[in-house]
């Protein structure tokens, strides 16, 4: 809580400025403004609701930037802030609109919602004006604390202000300077045959549906184009980005030590007994479709009839988009944390390292937010990944046409987690399923610009048309969640009412 006074109330554009540059992700709720020269105070509170107190001039060595002067700000009217009668005086519609220009000038106005709206706004309550401002993440600039050094930096990750890893430091020093993780050389000075050698060239000729050429300079100038390698000289350097996708081994790259993908599949629903493990150290664009063909083959069931039939337990397309979204979305600043498959007799779970970066409530409507847009960009290329943000949703579609339980999503300060269960009938479900399917069933349609209803919940958990009152009650335990709201407020009957996500 800052308490302005006549000593100190020039600070608070200053405030605004310093504590964009701390915090990333902050939402001033409640920033409530009372200019009354022994009344004013502004109320700080976090994204995740605890508030915070910072004492101006203990948060970042960095200057702030632009200082808006408060003359500007409140004008003629400070000095009448010292007679009695405006003691009192709260922030009127000139000064509101000065203080909102203001901001603008501070680099508010480059940032922008998640729709893209306004990020202050300002509304009138019981006759006093109410500020409200959103700061969004800031991914490319850390701080640190005055007196430490620049690896002892902290950064915004999902919502959370987390310290760097040395790594994560290194490389955003380099992006800083243009270079990006995978535009950095994993091996330099390489000749010819040592990069042929070193790279599955005929898996990415696969990929691309060639034929090899016969010429080596060939093959190189097109893995050039694509990134993989460059020219040193009359010599090759082989990219990080080249060699995580296309390394025949990747412990011939120390620098992507530890990046492979290990497939664990348990006896039942615990990881007490292992029935094995298995390694992927191929790049992942070499090894992808052999990766999905694995998971699907060891996680499915067999049918003997006539012919042997494979059954699958968990939909292709939800196995394959939530792979290569681990795989894109990993923070490769993060050591000693494998991309991990965990299969259980009662599960499924994917493990990158990496907090997401958008809330994992809105994976399915939020645009993409990469942290790896160069690997993105080619796996989108190579036909691997969807750069436009429609893998989550296509996941969660096939699992709504199996019937299965809702996907849960995960976070720590440095891993995402992914379940995917099994079908299980309605009555096995816990309440927190049924609600989480719910509300995945309403941001499916929502992207569709269609409400949701009883019959499309009945249809999502396949109820008949007696179970009405079964769809009601989960429609109204999501309701109460705080995840579903009404699609119009003005249908009073629960028999016609429609509903939306609580975003919408």
């Amino acid at each position: 809580m800052i308490r302005p006074s006549e000593d100190n109330i020039e600070i608070i554009p200053q405030f605004f400025c310093e504590l964009r540059n701390f915090f990333g992700t902050i939402r001033l709720q409640a920033v409530f403004m009372q200019l009354a020269v022994d009344e004013s105070h502004i109320l700080v509170e976090a994204e995740d609701g605890a508030s915070q107190e910072e004492r101006l001039g203990d948060v970042v060595e960095q200057p702030c930037g632009h200082i808006v002067n408060l003359d500007d700000l409140i004008g003629h009217k400070r000095d009448a802030a010292h007679d009695e009668q405006h003691r009192t005086t709260v922030l009127r519609d000139f000064e509101a609109f000065v203080l909102h220009r203001s901001l603008h000038e501070c680099g508010f106005a480059s940032c922008a919602k998640d729709g893209g709206d306004d990020v202050t706004d300002v509304m009138e309550y019981e006759g006093y004006s109410l500020l409200f401002i959103y700061i969004p993440e800031q991914k490319e600039k850390p701080v640190y604390l005055r007196g430490r050094d620049i690896f002892d930096a902290y950064h915004r990750s999902a919502g959370q202000t987390v310290k760097m890893s040395k790594n994560q430091v290194k490389a955003m020093i380099a992006e800083s300077q243009g270079i990006t993780f995978e535009q950095q050389a994993a091996k330099e000075a390489q000749t010819v045959e040592q990069v042929l050698a070193l790279l599955d060239y005929k898996a990415f000729y696969e990929r691309l549906d060639r034929n090899v050429p016969s010429s080596t300079d060939t093959i190189l100038s097109k893995m050039s184009d694509y990134g993989f390698c460059e020219r040193n000289g009359e010599l090759w350097n082989i990219t990080n980005l080249g060699a995580i996708l296309y390394a025949n081994d990747l412990c011939d790259f120390p620098t992507l030590s530890g990046r492979e993908i290990v497939i664990h599949k348990y006896v039942g629903s615990n990881n007490r007994q292992q029935e094995f493990e298995q390694h992927i150290t191929r790049g992942y664009a070499a090894a992808f479709e052999d990766l999905i063909n694995f998971v699907m083959r060891i996680t499915g069931t067999e049918k003997i009839d006539i012919n042997r039939e494979q059954i699958p337990t968990y939909p292709r397309v939800a196995i394959r988009e939530i792979t290569a979204n681990m795989l894109v979305h990993q923070d490769f600043g993060i050591t000693g944390m494998p991309i991990m498959i965990e299969i259980y007799s009662n599960r499924i779970t994917f493990t990158n390292p990496g907090a997401p970066l958008n809330n994992i409530n809105r994976l399915i409507d939020l645009p993409p937010n990469s942290r790896n847009e160069k690997l993105a960009q080619t796996l989108f290329m190579l036909h691997i990944c969807e750069k436009r943000g429609s893998g989550i949703d296509r996941a969660v579609a096939a699992i709504e046409e199996m019937v299965l339980p809702a996907v849960k999503f995960t976070k720590d300060e440095e891993h995402t987690r992914v379940f995917l269960y099994p079908q299980k009938s309605l009555k096995d479900m816990t309440k927190q399923e049924k609600i989480d399917a719910c509300y995945q069933h309403a941001c499916l349609m929502y992207e569709e610009d269609t409400p949701i209803s009883n019959r499309s919940v009945r249809a999502r958990f396949e109820l008949n048309d007696h179970q009405s009152s079964v769809a009601s009650r989960i429609i109204a335990d999501t309701l109460d969640a705080g995840l579903l709201k009404l699609s119009d407020a003005d249908i009073s009957s629960r028999k016609y009412a429609t509903y939306i996500p609580y975003y919408g």
